[in-house]
C-alpha cells in the first residue's frame, strides 16, 4: 500500500490510486451502481489492516469513507442517492476541507448560486481526491454550508505538502478558493436555502472517531507482531490481550454504526447515545493500549474482556 516518492516520502496519490484497484475506495457503495455494497463493520476493518502496513495511507482511507458518507448524514434523500451513485460508478476518492470549529471558507449568496472563497488550513487528501468537500459560512445563516466539488477544479490551490502522507497526517495541508460557484441545489440538506435537519448529522464526529481508534489498533498491532517463528511472551503476550479485547469493542461500535445508519427511518436520540458511549470506550482504551506498546514499562496486566454490547441497538421510533 505505502509507495515510496522523492527522498522516500510517501506518495500518497499512488498509495490511493493502489486502494482503488484494490476495490476499498468503493467498498461502502451502493451495489446496484457496482460498487461493493459493504458497510461500516467491513469498511473500519478494512482501515484497520491498512494501517498495519501504513498508518496515514489508513487514514487517508478511513477519512474517505466518512467523507464518502456525508451525503448520507447531512444530506437530502435525492441528494444522497444521486451523488453516492455517482461515486460509485465514477470511483470517486474524497477528500475535504473541513474545520469543523471554524469555517475557513466563505460562500457568498449571489442569488440561484453560491460563490466560495477563502483559505483553509485543514484540508485531507483533497489534493489526491476526485472531488472535494468545502465547508464555508454564509452571512446572517447560523449553518455553514457544506457542497462538493471537483478537486480539479480551477478554483482550487492546494498546498505542496498535501499530496504527500506523514508519519501522522494523510495528504494534510492548506486550500486555497478562488471563484469556485456552485448552485444552492449543490448545498448538502438544503431545501429553498434553508438547512433541513437530519438525524445522522451528529454521527459524522462519531465515525471519524471510530476511525481514528481504528488506526490506532492498527498501529499497535504492526508493533506488536512477534519475528517470524517467535511466540510473543510476557508483556507483550498481555498486550495483544488488550489489543484483542479494545478490537472487539471497537467492532461492536462499527457494528452499531452500521445499523443506524442502514436504518430506513430516522436515527434516534438513544441510537446516538449508545454509539457515543461505546465509541468512547474504544477511544479512551485505544490510547491507553498505543501508549503502553510505546512505552512497554508502563503496560499493567491485561484489562478484563469488553463485555458484550448491552446497547437495545437502533430503535425505529
Amino acid at each position: 500500500v505505502a509507495a515510496s516518492g522523492p527522498s522516500g516520502a510517501l506518495d500518497l496519490e499512488e498509495a490511493v490510486d493502489l486502494l482503488r484497484r484494490a476495490g476499498l475506495a468503493t467498498l461502502l457503495g451502493p451495489a446496484a451502481q457496482g460498487a461493493a455494497g459493504q458497510g461500516w463493520a467491513t469498511a473500519l476493518q478494512a482501515v484497520r489492516r491498512i494501517a498495519e502496513v501504513d498508518r496515514s495511507v489508513g487514514r487517508a482511507l478511513g477519512e474517505h469513507y466518512v467523507w464518502s458518507q456525508l451525503p448520507l448524514f447531512h444530506g437530502t434523500a435525492g441528494q444522497a442517492e444521486e451523488i453516492l451513485a455517482n461515486a460509485a460508478r465514477e470511483g470517486w476518492f474524497f477528500g475535504a476541507s473541513i474545520e469543523l470549529r471554524d469555517a475557513g471558507l466563505v460562500a457568498v449568496d449571489t442569488g440561484l448560486d453560491l460563490e466560495f472563497s477563502g483559505r483553509s488550513a485543514c484540508s485531507t487528501g483533497a489534493a489526491v481526491g476526485d472531488v472535494t468537500w468545502l465547508r464555508a459560512s454564509v452571512a446572517s445563516d447560523a449553518d455553514p454550508v457544506l457542497a462538493l466539488v471537483l478537486s480539479r477544479h480551477r478554483g482550487l490551490a492546494f498546498g505542496g505538502a498535501a499530496e504527500q502522507a506523514g508519519p501522522q497526517g494523510a495528504g494534510e495541508g492548506d486550500l486555497t478558493v478562488s471563484g469556485v460557484v456552485l448552485p444552492w441545489s449543490a448545498a448538502l440538506g438544503r431545501v429553498e436555502k434553508v438547512q433541513r435537519p437530519r438525524p445522522y448529522r451528529p454521527v459524522t464526529p462519531l465515525a471519524l472517531e471510530l476511525v481514528e481508534v481504528n488506526l490506532h489498533l492498527g498501529a499497535a498491532q504492526a508493533a506488536l507482531r512477534p519475528a517470524p517463528g517467535v511466540r510473543a511472551r510476557g508483556a507483550a503476550h498481555a498486550l495483544l490481550a488488550r489489543h484483542g479485547h479494545v478490537t472487539t469493542l471497537a467492532g461492536q461500535a462499527g457494528e452499531l454504526l452500521e445499523e443506524i445508519t442502514m436504518l430506513p427511518g430516522a436515527a434516534t436520540p438513544r441510537d446516538r447515545e449508545a454509539l457515543a458511549a461505546l465509541v468512547s470506550e474504544a477511544a479512551h482504551r485505544a490510547v491507553d493500549l498505543v501508549l503502553d506498546v510505546a512505552t512497554p514499562t508502563r503496560a499493567g496486566p491485561p484489562s478484563p474482556p469488553a463485555p458484550p454490547s448491552t446497547s437495545p441497538g437502533p430503535t425505529r421510533g
